[in-house]
């Protein structure tokens, strides 16, 4: 299971260095503080996207801790939002944040002819038009990872996370149900020594 999660935060490494790369090209940015994202009911996770996060509490002993959080939330809205901090909103969990959360507002999706797309938020697209417009213009420009700064492809990034461990990214769940099933398997395979997944 370590190894399943060290794999999965390997790929998540390079999906930031990829959307850091293209940040630098277009300025493509969030708004500081604003967390509209992180709101939505829609938000949803894989258990294996989730597992470095579930590594990260259990050796922070803070199972119990988040778990009852879970407990008692009666939000949609992720266990890990911080709605009360001095920007409005931030996540308490960034280095360890799933795929989606990652690649919302700065990744492309393929569309017929292998075209890409930039898939970015409405509050990205109202508030800073030039510069998400800048940004489509390098996606259209450039065509192709491979010759140039473009942001990760929303179905490659899910692809190459599904190869290490189909049983475990087959089923997206609503975030806190997510994670507390990354959780209770993470918990369930160190109970068994680690030798399970």
């Amino acid at each position: 299971m370590r190894n399943t999660a060290s794999e999965v935060s390997k790929i998540y490494q390079s999906i930031d260095a990829q959307i850091s790369e293209f940040q630098k090209v277009t300025g493509l940015g969030c708004r500081e503080g604003c967390g509209n994202c992180c709101r939505s009911p829609e938000v949803q996770a894989t258990v294996l996207e989730l597992l470095p996060l579930a590594q990260a509490i259990y050796e922070s002993g803070r199972v119990d801790e988040v778990l009852d959080k879970l407990d008692t939330l009666e939000s949609h809205i992720c266990v890990f939002f911080d709605s009360q901090s001095e920007w409005r909103g931030r996540c308490t969990i960034y280095d360890t944040r799933p795929l989606l959360c990652r690649q919302f507002g700065f990744a492309a999706q393929r569309r017929k002819g292998n075209e890409l797309v930039l898939s970015t938020c409405s509050v990205i697209k109202t508030l800073f038009p030039d510069v998400a417009a800048r940004a489509e213009a390098v996606i259209a420009e450039h065509g192709t990872i491979e010759n140039g700064a473009l942001p990760p492809i929303w179905g490659d990034a899910m692809m190459s996370l599904y190869v290490l461990s189909p049983d475990l990214a087959r089923e997206r769940h609503p975030i806190n149900r997510a994670i507390r099933l990354a959780v209770e398997k993470w918990g369930l395979v160190e109970m068994l020594g680690g030798s399970a997944l």
